[in-house]
């Protein structure tokens, strides 16, 4: 879980908004693990960066990196 959590933290920085703001904790909730809705990354966000938030939320927890695989995607990433 601290994986996707950490890919919503990014998220946040680059949106300067907290997802679901305006949902109740259940709504949240369910829209995050029985819809599998994730918040809407911006055509406008960084290509790296976006494609790392997208593997922190991977809905199988294998499938998302390590937080060592996080830190060298940051490193390697070019960011304008």
């Amino acid at each position: 879980m601290d994986i996707y959590s950490f890919g919503m933290i990014l998220w946040e920085l680059e949106n300067v908004q907290v997802p679901f703001e305006i949902e109740s904790p259940e709504s949240v909730f369910k829209l995050l693990t029985k819809n599998k809705v994730r918040p809407i990354i911006n055509k406008s966000t960084n290509r790296s960066l976006a494609l790392l938030i997208r593997r922190c939320w991977q809905d199988n927890s294998e499938k998302r990196p390590s937080m060592l695989k996080v830190i060298d995607s940051l490193k390697l990433a070019e960011f304008n």
